[in-house]
């Protein structure tokens, strides 16, 4: 009985001083960062069919 009475006794102690070490500490910062710019994107040339004048790239 005395042990299962300590164990509750230490494991309250131990919540309490959890929850007082948690209004003591200092809120986490917040760290915002700048505006991500869209990335410009390229855009190919339009598409036109080969015809017989086109030069043979080999």
């Amino acid at each position: 009985m005395g042990y299962t009475a300590a164990s509750l006794g230490i494991g309250l102690l131990i919540e309490l001083d959890r929850q007082e070490k948690a209004k003591q500490a200092p809120p986490p910062t917040v760290e915002y960062l700048p505006p991500v710019e869209p990335i410009k994107t390229i855009e190919p040339p339009p598409f036109k069919f080969a015809s017989r004048e086109d030069e043979d790239l080999r």
